[in-house]
Formats: structure tokens, sequence, C-alpha cells
């Protein structure tokens, strides 16, 4: 049929027609495929062959894995090589991305009233920890 389609590509409507049966027979062929796994993965399922029945979902679930890497590039839409540029626009971009414009507030240091080495020494008679074993584990104390 491919050779049929390419012999007929000057006549567009020959063409179509041939491409639309070419389509057709590659979704037909993908269909059967897939039902042919479903089937395996219920087999698998059947003998509690767990192993193979992740395989083949991972199998048929998986993406294609190709690599999408795409080239540095600077804001003028050149091409990024020397490491030095690359360090330098990643340090740009995640000024940008981070950018804060909100005010800088001044740290609350010295308001309020301070706090007294009496009130430290009630809280640490009032807690578990004032007396520690050799352990350094709280004492339990019964509440009935």
């Amino acid at each position: 049929m491919m050779k049929e389609r390419r012999q007929n590509k000057g006549n567009p409507r020959e063409y179509k027609r041939i491409q639309c049966i070419i389509k057709q027979e590659i979704r037909k062929a993908k269909e059967k495929e897939l039902l042919e796994k479903c089937r395996e993965i219920e087999h698998n399922q059947n003998m509690h062959d767990d192993f193979n029945v992740y395989r083949k979902v991972r199998e048929v679930t998986r993406k294609d894995h190709r690599n999408n890497c795409k080239p540095l590039v600077n804001e003028a839409g050149e091409i990024i090589i020397d490491a030095e540029k690359k360090k330098e626009a990643g340090k740009t971009y995640l000024e940008e991305l981070f950018h804060d414009v909100r005010k800088k507030q001044k740290p609350n240091i010295g308001e309020g009233p301070e706090i007294l080495v009496d009130e430290v020494k009630a809280a640490i008679s009032e807690s578990s920890w004032s007396e520690p074993n050799k352990d350094w584990i709280p004492k339990v104390t019964e509440r009935r």
C-alpha cells in the first residue's frame, strides 16, 4: 500500500483515498495490539504473577521518554555555550523568578516586656524536665 500511495502522489484524490485506508489499518493494528496486551495482563493477574502484571501495565501506559532537552538561550535568543555565561543566565533567571516586590520590614527587636529571671526559673521548675535522670528521659507522672 505504501508503494501504491507513493505512485499516486501526483493524483491527490487517489492519494487521499489510499492514505485513509492506511490510517484505518494502522488504527486497527494498534487496537489489536492493545487488546492482546490487555489479555496478557488479565492472564498474568489470573496466574497471580504481579511482577509481569506491573511490567505489562508500564508498557501499555508508558509515555514516550524522548530527550526533550532544549538549548539554553539568552534574552536575545542566542544559544549559550560558554559555562560562565550559562551560570550567569541561570543566576538572572532565578533573580527574575524570585524577585520580591514587597517592602522590607524592620525586625521587632527590643519591643515588648523583658523576660524576668524569676519567670524562667518558674517555667523550669514546672516542667517535667526539671529533674532529669541519668538518661535525660523525663519523669512520667501518673494522673488519675
